[in-house]
């Protein structure tokens, strides 16, 4: 079973996001709507986080253009 857990805190001026990745877990995504008035995956902007032996972990931050596949 895969652990993931998010914790975040809120201000005027900034906001806090923490987020655990237990090591069994391939990856996890977090982000937020395109749109100030609904849920839209274009233009939004998503954080996705992974573990890699050897590696360590890492979080890339990507800016979703087009509904496609995430190639590198």
């Amino acid at each position: 079973m895969a652990l993931v857990s998010t914790s975040w805190q809120s201000t005027v001026h900034v906001t806090y996001v923490t987020l655990f990745l237990d090591r069994n877990t391939d990856y996890m995504a977090f982000g937020l709507s395109g749109s100030s008035r609904g849920i839209n995956m274009i233009g939004s902007d998503v954080v996705v986080c992974d573990s890699r032996e050897n590696q360590g972990a890492r979080a890339v931050d990507y800016q979703i253009n087009s509904y496609s596949q995430v190639c590198k």
